[in-house]
Order: structure tokens, then sequence, then C-alpha cells
């Protein structure tokens, strides 16, 4: 099943999920947590020290998840600030925790801050999960991880 055949419950879902969770506390909150995020990111490249980049990666990863384990749904992931790595290890992470039951939304962002202006994190999950993964075609930003067939 494509993105496309799911269209009429994501937009049903999308809907409902942005009566519920998007309010104006989860904006301040969000934006709140991407500046400390992006201050985290000029703060890496900045540091000469690996053991100390390493600390900050972990730092930037650990506040993502955080957020997205208080605000976000559970079969939402916004990944955006997150590093290639420690993103994919989440994802993975979560698809064991939950058994992968439904299918997973997958907020990647279109990779305009990446080094070569394409998203590292998206390219990184569609390797990984190859055939499982459909782009949303009106958000090449956003990915739909289809649920393990049993």
């Amino acid at each position: 099943m494509n993105f496309e055949q799911h269209q009429s419950i994501g937009i049903m879902w999308w809907l409902e999920r942005s009566e519920v969770v998007h309010n104006s506390t989860f904006y301040a909150v969000k934006t709140a947590l991407m500046t400390q995020v992006n201050r985290l990111h000029k703060k890496r490249k900045e540091t000469k020290v690996k053991k100390e980049k390493k600390k900050i990666v972990d730092e930037i990863n650990n506040k993502i998840i955080e957020f997205h384990d208080t605000y976000c749904l559970q079969n939402e992931y916004d990944l955006h600030g997150m590093t290639e790595k420690g993103a994919l290890k989440y994802v993975e992470k979560r698809v064991n925790e939950v058994g992968h039951n439904f299918d997973l939304f997958i907020v990647t962002g279109r990779g305009k801050h990446s080094a070569n202006g394409c998203s590292a994190i998206k390219n990184g999950l569609m390797r990984k999960f190859k055939s499982r993964v459909q782009i949303n075609p009106r958000n090449p930003g956003e990915l739909m991880l289809e649920k393990r067939e049993k």
C-alpha cells in the first residue's frame, strides 16, 4: 500500500492531530527546542575535541527525542535537527519497541540545512527500510514507513 492509498486516512489523521496536538504551547516549545538545537549544532561545528563533539551530538538527539516522547503521536516521528546516525538509531529502536504494527509517519525535512542540500536522514531511512518507505508526494520532507506484513 502506498502513500496515495492512505490519503483519506492521512488527511483525517492530520486534521485530528492538528486540533489536539498543534496548539500554541506545542509551537512555543518546538521553537524553543529548535533554537537550543541550532545553538548546539553551531557549538558542535566549532568544537575540535572528538569526545566533546560526541557529547554535544548526544545532547542534541536526546533533546529531540524527549520532545517527541512528550508532544508527538506514537506513529509520528519529527526528526528535524537530529543527526543522521541518531535519527536512524531512534527510528529503529522505536520500530522494535512498538512492534511496528501500524504505518509510521516520519518528518525528516527536505534537507535544506544538510551539507549537500539533500536530507541525509531521509536518504538513510530509505536505504535502511528500502521498499517499505514511501515519500509523501505532497511533502518531500515526510516519509511513510509501512507496517511490517505478518
